[in-house]
């Protein structure tokens, strides 16, 4: 939020739902109707280098996006789980990386799930990669 202290630098944000679905599961018809604005934005994003997915729904999202761009896993089959790692390749165009964390919702982080220090290390691993 505004104020708070945090600035966003080198990275770009967004979400995979643009609302909030009733008990917080997406219908694949919602995700279908926001499929057209993330699709948008990664048309204009062209130096993306690291994914970091928020949860599996956006892992489930985020990958399908991807694949239908041309990247895949040359080493696993793509799964998700907390500070899971894949490199993801495509014929055209530099590899990216995906860094899998859990959401950091109320649910994940009250019940020690999610730890700040765990979300840290997410980001601190995603920021490594850049380097």
């Amino acid at each position: 939020k505004r104020g708070d202290g945090y600035a966003l630098s080198d990275a770009f944000m967004t979400a995979a739902i643009r609302c909030a679905p009733p008990g917080n599961k997406p219908t694949p018809r919602q995700i279908a109707n926001c499929a057209v604005h993330l699709r948008a934005e990664l048309d204009t994003l062209r130096d993306v280098r690291v994914v970091v997915p928020l949860g599996k729904i956006a892992f489930d999202i985020i990958t399908r996006h991807l694949r239908e761009r041309g990247y895949a896993s040359s080493s696993r089959p793509l799964r998700f789980g907390h500070a899971l790692e894949y490199k993801l390749e495509h014929e055209n165009a530099r590899p990216l990386m995906l860094v899998c964390s859990y959401h950091p919702s109320r649910q994940n982080t009250n019940t020690g799930k999610l730890t700040q220090a765990a979300l840290d290390a997410v980001f601190a691993r995603a920021r490594s990669l850049l380097a």
